[in-house]
């Protein structure tokens, strides 16, 4: 019987040391993938990995960086505010007779 807690306490052990995961980003070069962070792991030492790509950003990113500016002078800000306000103010519903 004291074997198999002995056992199952070297399980448990094994199962903390395996059970961190890590997440970190990497970058795939030249047929390697280069972890761009630090990672505690022996050299040599066989891992599982998942890949994710990460999204592709920088043409969404431009655009939008380029749309910059496009309604300057088209619009009265602080006269639109003072129409959304007003707007606001104006009840249409009718009057509730209780």
């Amino acid at each position: 019987m004291e074997q198999k807690v002995g056992l199952r306490e070297k399980i448990r052990e094994v199962i903390v040391v395996v059970a961190k995961p890590a997440t970190i980003r990497a970058r795939f070069k030249n047929g390697v993938i280069e972890p761009l962070e630090n990672v505690e792991l022996r050299d040599g030492e066989e891992i599982v990995l998942t890949i994710v790509r990460r999204p592709e950003t920088n043409g969404t990113q431009d655009a939008f960086r380029k749309s910059r500016g496009g309604w300057k002078d088209l619009i009265d800000c602080e006269k639109l505010k003072r129409d959304i306000y007003e707007s606001r103010s104006i009840q249409t519903r009718p009057e509730v007779k209780l």
